[in-house]
């Protein structure tokens, strides 16, 4: 397997949605694991890991780390406490571009080191899913994904290896087609899939109050037709239903048989209500 530590992918983020310094960002990201709607605690020390792993799946928000980051912080801590996976796979929304990409070989800056992609999944998922296009350019600056780069390094390190995937399309036959490919090519592997997703994105809090808990109910039940069903039906402002549809169909084929909520605040919660409301999840997908 042929990987590399230099980075093809600019961190374009860095400095306006999380810190631009290793040294910022390392106190931001201990930060959101200790902040009020965090966890509590911090993650171990970056090792093997010792047994099967239990959390296969996270839903993981994507805001500016001052707003989510205490919520992703509760999965992140729960992988990490399950030791280093063979790779991560990333998946989320395309906020810009028209058409579903993936890296197949190199790395994405960041402030913490290049973060290294696994060029054999990565290889064997563009075989697997012929939708897929091998595109660094069209995924570089994608929040949905550059945002859950700064806890993936702060926990493993220069261990991580992971595969980003940003769907345009998030219908339900793609989110299939993805999660059924990706299961293909992890069956057998520790890997972990990140399915990035912000909550509704609304202009008043009872809106949100109203439609958050229709869609977490059925990432809860381990549904993924019936959460992008139900998204649709009642409107709800779910950006990434497509990926965190395509992550519940891959880790139930890989053996995830219950959800468990882990976190959920606001963005009213953080910073006030201004005209402007976002929800936020945490959930682990687990065997």
């Amino acid at each position: 397997m042929s990987q590399t530590s230099e980075p093809t992918v600019r961190s374009v983020l860095a400095g306006q949605w999380y810190s631009g310094t290793e040294a910022g960002l390392r106190r931001e990201i201990a930060g959101c694991f200790q902040d009020r709607f965090g966890p509590g605690d911090v993650p171990p020390a970056p090792a093997a890991s010792t047994q099967r792993r239990t959390t296969i799946g996270l839903v993981s928000p994507h805001a500016g780390v001052p707003y989510s980051g205490p919520a992703a912080a509760h999965g992140y801590l729960r992988i990490a406490q399950e030791g280093v996976p063979e790779v991560v796979v990333v998946i989320g929304p395309s906020h810009r571009m028209s058409y579903d990409a993936t890296m197949a070989s190199g790395g994405w800056e960041t402030p913490l080191g290049p973060a290294r992609i696994h060029a054999d999944v990565a290889a064997r998922l563009l075989a697997e899913c012929d939708t897929l296009q091998d595109s660094p350019d069209a995924i570089e600056g994608e929040n949905s994904i550059e945002l859950q780069l700064p806890f993936l390094k702060h926990i493993y390190g220069e261990q991580l290896l992971w595969v980003p995937v940003m769907l345009a399309d998030q219908s339900y036959e793609m989110a299939l087609r993805v999660g059924e490919a990706l299961a293909r090519v992890l069956d057998g592997m520790d890997a972990v899939i990140v399915g990035s997703s912000d909550l509704s994105h609304e202009g008043s809090e009872p809106t949100v109050a109203q439609h958050d808990p229709l869609v977490i109910k059925q990432i809860l039940a381990l549904n993924p037709q019936e959460l992008i069903r139900v998204r649709r039906q009642h409107d709800v402002t779910m950006c990434g239903y497509g990926a965190v549809a395509g992550m519940l169909t891959a880790a139930k084929a890989l053996g995830a048989s219950r959800a468990e909520q882990l976190s959920y605040y606001t963005s009213a919660e953080i910073a006030g209500a201004h005209g402007y409301v976002v929800g936020y999840l945490s959930a682990a997908i687990n065997r």
